[in-house]
């Protein structure tokens, strides 16, 4: 393999972080799901195109921003109190109705990729020795 060149498992491994369907994916890009899997195929001749890498490069973007913003936050009361809180309790949204409902802002999200960023956030509060608490909803 080439340095530097992107692999089917990568595009595969990112679009799974940022918890993006197969399906999501395709009705992103105006294609049929059946090209996503292709593009995912280590068997298929179809590589992803540079516009399905777009859709997940700033997928993982946004991820990693909210993932920083929220850590940030979590460091900011720290430095104020002088010291991590024990817990912090997170949503983990059973549906995209759930979420709709449930989440303070209406920003067209996915339940599934807003679950990823917070098992990813999860990881990182763990990290810093704080445990984390599910909720079956808002916070």
């Amino acid at each position: 393999m080439e340095a530097g060149k992107r692999t089917k498992a990568e595009f595969r491994a990112i679009r799974e972080t940022v918890g993006m369907t197969q399906a999501a994916l395709a009705a992103e890009l105006g294609v049929e799901v059946r090209s996503v899997k292709r593009w995912e195929s280590p068997t298929a001749p179809q590589v992803p195109p540079q516009d399905a890498w777009d859709v997940l490069d700033a997928a993982l973007s946004a991820q990693r921003r909210g993932i920083a913003a929220a850590l940030g936050k979590v460091d900011e009361l720290a430095q104020e109190h002088g010291s991590y809180p024990d817990s912090v309790v997170l949503p983990y949204w059973s549906s995209q109705d759930a979420y709709d409902e449930g989440h303070y802002v209406d920003d067209g999200g996915d339940w599934r990729m807003a679950n990823a960023t917070n098992r990813i956030l999860a990881h990182a509060l763990h990290e810093r020795g704080i445990r984390v608490e599910w909720s079956d909803g808002p916070t």
